[in-house]
């Protein structure tokens, strides 16, 4: 098999994403790998990223509050305050993790 051949994205039965990726060898076939990235990620703008947006996106993940401000390595104190809109200007890292835990693409 031609060691120049291009990954090839075929979908599974559930609509799964999968890369073929083709292995060394004329006798092999090749191999499934599930893609790692989420094709159905949200977009939102940067300045849409709200504090109430947030709260209803963890609510839909099935995140709580301490697990998801675990899961970023934030207080849950800070986390709740950043849903109320106690925090004037929160941290653009904060936003950033907190959007990648829930699967959401920020775009300015």
């Amino acid at each position: 098999m031609d060691n120049n051949l291009k990954d090839y994205i075929i979908t599974g039965p559930n609509n799964e994403k999968y890369r073929l990726v083709p292995l060394s060898g004329p006798e092999k076939a090749p191999k499934r790998h599930k893609l790692k990235t989420n094709l159905n990620e949200k977009v939102v703008k940067f300045d849409d990223f709200t504090g109430a947006y947030i709260r209803k996106a963890r609510e839909d993940g099935g995140f709580g509050l301490r697990g998801l401000s675990r899961a970023i390595n934030i207080t849950p104190a800070t986390l709740c305050n950043l849903e109320r809109g106690k925090t004037k200007k929160p941290h653009k890292n904060t936003l950033i993790a907190i959007a990648h835990k829930l699967g959401i693409k920020l775009i300015a």
